[in-house]
């Protein structure tokens, strides 16, 4: 899964954004009609990730204010967009929070109703706390 992400210190959409990407938007997607359905897509969202890569490239190589970010499919639901606060009315760029204690609770839930045994359990556990340390390093 892809995440798109402010580089400045505005959340995404309050960037000086192209025009391509709104009608980019508008014209591939069946249920959004004004802006404000737009800045309520989530940023993983298709639509969203393929009007950015349209315009500004695949990797976002010609967009000054936003970067993609890929997070494994496992994340989707688990994290948040946080743009934490410097001074006053002076904000960092935006980043990407995960929920590990939510993931990890939820992920031994669906491990419960799996017919295996506790070394498995153990085993898919740490597994899944490796992938987390791993992309937490990266974000």
């Amino acid at each position: 899964m892809h995440v798109i992400i402010s580089t400045s210190p505005y959340d995404l959409w309050e960037n000086d954004i192209h025009i391509d990407i709104f009608q980019y938007i508008y014209t591939h997607s069946s249920t959004v009609e004004t802006p404000n359905e737009i800045y309520k897509l989530p940023r993983d969202h298709k639509v969203v990730i393929d009007a950015f890569q349209h315009v500004y490239g695949m990797l976002l190589d010609n967009c000054k204010f936003a970067k993609i970010i890929f997070l494994p499919e496992c994340f989707r639901g688990y994290y948040t967009i946080d743009r934490i606060q410097c001074y006053k009315y002076v904000y960092y760029s935006e980043s990407i929070h995960l929920n590990e204690s939510q993931m990890i609770h939820d992920y031994c839930k669906t491990i419960e109703t799996l017919r295996v045994s506790k070394y498995e359990e153990k085993a898919m556990l740490q597994e899944l706390k490796q992938v987390i340390k791993k992309y937490k390093s990266i974000l």
